[in-house]
């Protein structure tokens, strides 16, 4: 009885892969192309021109819109330094660790005599302080 359903088995299969493969057959293989020509010498690549400065870039020591965090090895031009003493709330917050209530307390403590005068009076820590010194301005 098992040899029966083996022979069965197979005689099924081969009675489905048939005609499958009748139909494969039938299928004209696809036409040989011509060679393509040849191609000319690519000319060589110019040398990119350097990107321009963006909202991304961390040159001016921003990050996405916001101000990375300084570092001892920080320099960051004076004309990319934000004001202390005339920078909006939205500004101040875009400082590293500074959010909106940090940012009400630098404005209604103005102004501001040195740059190191936010610790005493706005209530910035010494750790906050070296996170945006290289950052800030009178």
């Amino acid at each position: 009885m098992r040899l029966a359903q083996i022979v069965m088995a197979t005689v099924f299969s081969a009675a489905v892969a048939l005609p499958v493969m009748a139909q494969t057959a039938a299928t004209p293989a696809p036409a040989a192309t011509a060679p393509a020509s040849p191609k000319p010498a690519a000319a060589p690549a110019a040398t990119p021109a350097p990107a321009a400065k963006t909202a991304t870039s961390s040159s001016n020591g921003m990050k996405n819109g916001h101000y990375e965090k300084c570092t001892e090895s920080s320099v960051v031009a004076d004309a990319d330094k934000m004001s202390i003493n005339t920078a909006s709330s939205a500004d101040l917050d875009k400082l590293y660790g500074i959010g909106k209530a940090r940012a009400k307390k630098i404005i209604d403590n103005r102004p501001f005599a040195a740059p190191e005068d936010v610790m005493s009076k706005a209530g910035i820590g010494k750790a906050e302080f070296a996170d945006i010194k290289c950052h800030i301005k009178l």
